[in-house]
């Protein structure tokens, strides 16, 4: 069985902040968009507009939220908040500079989170977190009847591409992917319709 509901939808990660170009783990630390960020949003909205999008939903925190409004303003489409949409909690590791960080003596990697199973003090699970993503998204589909935009974080993509099936890609700000149902059935279609370029 899928762990998603065989509707196709898109996702957009939010712009550029501060600590994503000083490279830090931002987690769930409320951080805003810079004026990089802004422009990348605004940058999105042609592609937007050819999208069949019946809504917007974002992720709580403010660089979703502030991606998502200058989106919905642009395509003139409802906007809702999840909650459960924002990025997982990395407790004790947010704020710090990754490469630099470590936990019980090693070097911080995300992949030792998804793939080892390894947990930093006050973060978030893989399982748990992952599990809190597909429940939001499951809730939006279903209450859909055409594709939705999820405008939410790095994570949300990568667990939701873990989820299905797919290998974990870079996920840069500002990316757009979509995502749909395949044959054979419960498999899934993954398109990036846009990747910029790395700054």
């Amino acid at each position: 069985m899928s762990p998603l509901r065989l509707k196709a939808f898109y996702v957009v990660r939010h712009g550029e902040t501060d600590w994503n170009k000083d490279k830090k783990v931002m987690g769930q630390a409320d951080i805003p968009l810079n004026d990089k960020g802004r422009e990348q949003a605004r940058s999105l909205t042609k592609i937007i507009h050819s999208l069949p999008i019946e809504r917007i939903v974002a992720s709580s925190l403010r660089r979703a939220q502030e991606t998502a409004t200058i989106l919905a303003n642009e395509i003139k489409k409802p906007l809702m908040v999840e909650d459960n949409l924002k990025e997982c909690c990395w407790g004790r590791m947010e704020g710090q500079v990754k490469g630099n960080t470590s936990y019980n003596g090693l070097a911080f990697d995300p992949e030792q989170w998804w793939q080892e199973g390894i947990v930093p003090e006050g973060a978030e699970s893989f399982a748990t977190y992952t599990q809190r993503i597909l429940s939001a998204v499951n809730r939006h589909l279903e209450s859909s009847d055409s594709p939705l935009l999820f405008v939410a974080h790095g994570g949300v993509i990568m667990a939701i591409l873990q989820a299905i099936g797919q290998p974990s890609w870079e996920v840069k700000n500002c990316a757009i992917y979509h995502f749909s149902p395949a044959n054979p059935p419960l498999s899934w279609n993954v398109q990036i319709i846009q990747q910029p370029p790395s700054s």
